[in-house]
């Protein structure tokens, strides 16, 4: 299983390629990578293009919940949401739940960039914060504790088998996590068996984004 955050950065460069290549250019740097800090990155058409599809990609990889959970996650990225407007929030965030909507459905690669084009020029994404659509879906994670982990994989029985630790960028088996819980690293988190099998789960607490189990 790929990294979220390497999944991310492919995820966002194929969103750049090809608007750069259906829709129209896009600038770039002096050693050919695209320029981000141009302003039509930011808050544009090519701004809810990249939402909807990293989305999108992140729903097909794990699923609609953890791409909604990474999605909200972002964020909270210091240098992209320190003094991120409510409006920008909402945009972002709308975007994704519209990726969310055709990664479910969809598994190739080009037919997912071509459905996020056609909603792109049908208007179903927002392409300003002055857009007066508004997402009532949740709103950004904020952590109450020092690691949250969350499930990106589930077996076909609901069992969760795959693990995230977004405050230390780490992926784990259920195997590894439940060692780790034995070894006090996730004072948050314990053991129970069910089904015969260790399963981690969480200590109940107000946040519902890191509540296994």
């Amino acid at each position: 299983m790929k990294s979220p955050l390497s999944l991310r950065e492919q995820a966002k460069n194929r969103a750049y390629e090809y608007f750069d290549s259906a829709i129209r250019k896009l600038p770039r740097n002096t050693e050919g990578k695209f320029k981000e800090s141009d302003p039509i990155f930011h808050n544009t058409d090519v701004d809810a293009f990249r939402h909807a599809y990293v989305s999108a990609v992140f729903t097909q990889e794990y699923s609609a919940m953890a791409a909604d959970i990474f999605g909200r996650l972002n964020e909270l990225i210091p240098s992209i949401s320190a003094n991120q407007d409510p409006d920008e929030i909402n945009m972002d965030l709308f975007n994704n739940s519209v990726g969310r909507k055709y990664g479910k459905t969809i598994k190739s690669d080009y037919k997912l960039l071509k459905a996020i084009h056609n909603s792109l020029k049908n208007n179903e994404l927002i392409c300003s914060p002055k857009d007066s659509r508004k997402y009532f879906g949740l709103g950004l994670i904020v952590p109450a504790k020092n690691q949250i982990v969350i499930t990106v994989e589930e077996d076909q029985s609901n069992r969760n088998l795959i693990f995230f630790d977004i405050t230390n960028k780490k992926i784990m088996t259920r195997h590894e996590f439940v060692a780790s819980i034995r070894q006090g690293k996730y004072p948050g988190y314990e053991i129970k068996k069910i089904n015969k099998q260790p399963t981690p789960v969480s200590k109940r607490d107000s946040e519902t984004v890191n509540n296994l189990g």
